[in-house]
């Protein structure tokens, strides 16, 4: 009996992923359909991608929702300091010269910086009374006089955090209205 074997060991070649070792031949068709060491990565970045589009968007979702919930504190924050007819802000420094413009100062200034003050649009009609509520022709701009019913329409378009919403729509951001009807109190 021949010793040579015992001498050398017999090492095995392995291929990574379909492709030979130094010195091989290429695989055959057959053999390459039936390799499956790349099928987790495939799968991997099939659903993977979806998931983190889902997760992306979600959190676009919240993001928007926050920006709705602040304008409508913030618009909420403004019509009860206008009802009251006071020009002076607690806490502002600066103080606001108007009252127009303490207004439009506490709609932003209690959001916690989630509104940009530039961005916030704020219209204020004030009506003598009730019955001329809903009238365009009987609306005066600005936060009327003591027992005028008011409306406060607020508008702020929050931009998209991720690109994937702006595929989806097909625009920049989202309009978030709030609107808030008193009457002011006697002054």
């Amino acid at each position: 009996m021949r010793d040579d074997r015992a001498k050398a060991p017999r090492t095995r070649r392995r291929r990574a992923g379909g492709l030979t070792a130094p010195g091989r031949t290429a695989p055959s068709l057959i053999a390459l359909g039936r390799d499956r060491s790349g099928d987790t990565t495939v799968e991997f970045a099939v659903v993977g991608s979806v998931m983190i589009s889902l997760m992306l968007l979600m959190l676009e979702t919240g993001w928007q929702m926050v920006t709705e919930t602040a304008l409508a504190y913030g618009a909420r924050t403004a019509s009860r300091f206008g009802i009251t007819g006071q020009t002076t802000v607690p806490g502002a420094n600066p103080q606001p010269a108007t009252r127009a413009a303490a207004i439009q100062y506490l709609v932003t200034a209690r959001t916690a910086g989630i509104l940009d003050p530039m961005q916030v649009s704020l219209s204020t009609k004030s009506y003598g009374s009730p019955a001329q509520f809903g009238n365009a022709s009987d609306a005066t701009a600005g936060a009327g006089s003591s027992g005028s019913i008011v409306e406060y329409d607020v508008s702020y378009t929050q931009p998209y955090l991720t690109p994937i919403a702006v595929a989806i729509t097909g625009q920049t951001g989202v309009t978030h209205h709030a609107t808030v009807i008193v009457q002011n109190e006697p002054f």
